[in-house]
């Protein structure tokens, strides 16, 4: 359930930011429909491909590509703290720990990959009046 929540959540802000996105190139003014579908199809695109590098983002980061670069900066950050108290000793201490709490990211990978198959149906009937 907290999943389809977060599904939800995510759906609607990017159905906010892909009606922007039409308002602002002027969907609503648009009289002819190959303009129309040329917006939309725009507009879901931007939303779609960014929704979904944001997930595979998440993905690759939650199998330990930037583990090395977040510790590293942790450490070199904590030199100029007054207390100098880590969290992590030891990058495997880190390691071990950033592994037992991985972010979630197939709800927005399958919110992406919608707006990108709504990206291709809007093309497809911009084809269709060209």
């Amino acid at each position: 359930m907290k999943n389809m929540k977060k599904f939800w959540i995510s759906f609607i802000v990017c159905s906010v930011c892909s009606l922007l996105t039409a308002w602002l190139r002027g969907v609503f003014v648009q009289t002819a429909p190959i303009y129309v579908f040329h917006i939309l199809s725009d507009s879901f695109l931007v939303v779609g491909i960014l929704a979904t590098c944001i997930a595979l983002l998440i993905f690759v980061s939650n199998e330990g590509t930037f583990d090395m670069i977040v510790y590293g900066l942790k450490s070199f950050w904590s030199f100029f703290k007054k207390d100098m108290s880590r969290k992590h000793d030891t990058f495997y201490d880190y390691r071990t720990a950033r592994q037992e709490k991985k972010v979630p990211f197939l709800f927005l990978l399958i919110c992406g990959l919608f707006f990108l198959l709504m990206s291709v149906l809007m093309y497809a009937g911009y084809r269709v009046y060209l």
